[in-house]
């Protein structure tokens, strides 16, 4: 079977996810100082195999 999202369904899904990632971006300028977001981009390479692991 195969299971498609309707126009309006893709657009909320694409609306949904620009809204999570503008306001983790924002979060994470007014939060962190430079070297912690620094520190945050070396860890993303190792945290996203938590992510894959089975």
């Amino acid at each position: 079977m195969i299971i498609a999202l309707s126009e309006e369904g893709q657009y909320l899904l694409y609306k949904t996810r620009n809204e999570r990632d503008e306001w983790l971006s924002n979060a994470i300028k007014t939060t962190f100082t430079k070297d912690e977001q620094d520190l945050l981009r070396m860890l993303l390479g190792p945290l996203t195999k938590l992510v894959d692991f089975d």
